[in-house]
């Protein structure tokens, strides 16, 4: 239970620290989302990787799972963000 906390907290500052990293109020540029939706993936699959939230939430770990979804992500990523226009 304390680790699935720690996981929504440490989320939630995920999306705080690039909603905050991604928008600039004096130059009026507006929070990049794609971005944050990006940065919350990959935490998400680091969290799956790490493997000490799997056994709390009943999910059987697969060590290849892993490590196809950070390579997988990793390679399409680029595709699908090309930066703030």
């Amino acid at each position: 239970m304390l680790l699935t906390v720690w996981a929504i907290v440490c989320l939630a500052a995920v999306i705080v620290v690039r909603v905050i990293g991604t928008q600039d109020s004096t130059a009026k540029v507006p929070v990049d989302w794609t971005h944050v939706i990006i940065s919350c993936i990959a935490f998400l699959i680091w969290l799956y990787t790490l493997g000490s939230l799997n056994a709390a939430w009943h999910i059987q770990q697969e060590p290849v799972i892993g490590s196809l979804l950070t390579l997988a992500f990793t390679f399409f990523a680029p595709f699908v963000y090309k930066g703030q226009s």
